[in-house]
């Protein structure tokens, strides 16, 4: 294993999956909950925000860092569109081959956006009418971000991080 293999998030299923309210807008903190194995709960303290309150992906970055999970360079579409799980985004991997935060198309408002974690096989999805684990090409993506773990050392400095 390179060294840049052992900083990528492992690829499967959460440790468990995480739903937003229905009607709410939580899919960011649930989405950033479920990908570092915490409760909707532990996330809105962490960021000192109220369930149901809508985060950006500002605040879901400064909450994955203080998890030691770090959102990679972000890669924005033109448009929204299905994207094939075999793509090769980069000279260093495909989707298959990375866990990723994707903001995808609302199914409720074709105008509006929607947090979901690609776990590198299928799609986890905070929605309570979403399936357990979806394939990708159930979604219509606008922007996604690799996820990787950060170092030992970095992850120490990184828990102290808060919002103020």
């Amino acid at each position: 294993m390179s060294t840049q293999d052992s900083t990528l998030l492992e690829v499967g299923p959460p440790k468990q999956r995480v739903l937003q309210a229905l009607g709410s807008s939580d899919c960011v903190a649930a989405t950033c909950a479920m990908i570092a194995g915490e409760t909707l709960e532990e996330a809105h303290a962490w960021a000192g925000t109220k369930l149901g309150e809508p985060w950006h992906d500002c605040i879901a970055a400064a909450f994955l860092l203080s998890r030691g999970i770090w959102m990679g360079y972000g890669i924005g579409l033109v448009e929204p569109m299905v994207v094939d799980p075999e793509w090769q985004f980069s000279n260093s991997g495909k989707l298959t081959d990375q866990p990723c935060y994707m903001a995808v198309r609302s199914r409720s408002d074709p105008e509006g956006s929607h947090a979901v974690f690609w776990d590198g096989r299928v799609v986890w999805d905070p929605h309570p009418w979403a399936e357990d684990a979806e394939p990708l090409e159930n979604y219509e993506v606008s922007d996604f971000w690799p996820l990787f773990r950060l170092p030992y050392q970095m992850k120490r400095r990184m828990a102290k991080l808060r919002l103020n």
